[in-house]
């Protein structure tokens, strides 16, 4: 009983991090990264444009292909789906480290603790990922003057 009190609030701790923590951590940088490349994208189009406003335009099509190559870039959609390997792998253990910690080697407890807590990873990841990127997107966007 006694290692059973001091292993609670561990056992919580670990909880809170496979059910919210790590999926929205994932969430967040999977958003960013989407964000950055669309801003990245933007910012050539719109230095191209000022460029050849200013009869610049030798080479500036060669300057800014060279300089955000986006053919190189990994997709974003690429991006997220390695995050979210990232994000399951870690529920996973998480979820693994947990159920040992509170019923031992029972496969079927085990099992159940990586379902319910993949499942609502896979919520909370889904749903900061779609907020985070329409609202992130729309400041790109705004920023932009689109």
């Amino acid at each position: 009983e006694l290692i059973y009190d001091l292993l609670v609030e561990t056992s919580e701790s670990i909880k809170m991090q496979a059910k919210f923590l790590a999926p929205f951590l994932a969430a967040v940088v999977g958003s960013l990264a989407l964000i950055i490349v669309k801003a990245l994208f933007e910012m050539s189009i719109k230095l191209t444009a000022v460029m050849k406003a200013f009869q610049m335009d030798v080479g500036a099509d060669d300057f800014f292909s060279t300089l955000f190559n986006f053919a190189q870039i990994t997709p974003p959609t690429v991006f997220q789906l390695l995050v979210g390997f990232y994000m399951v792998e870690t529920v996973v253990l998480l979820s693994i480290l947990d159920s040992g910690v509170e019923n031992g080697f029972d496969n079927v407890s085990r099992d159940y603790s990586i379902a319910k807590n993949l499942l609502f990873a896979i919520i909370v990841y889904i749903v900061v990922t779609v907020i985070g990127t329409y609202a992130l997107g729309n400041l790109v966007t705004k920023g932009a003057g689109i």
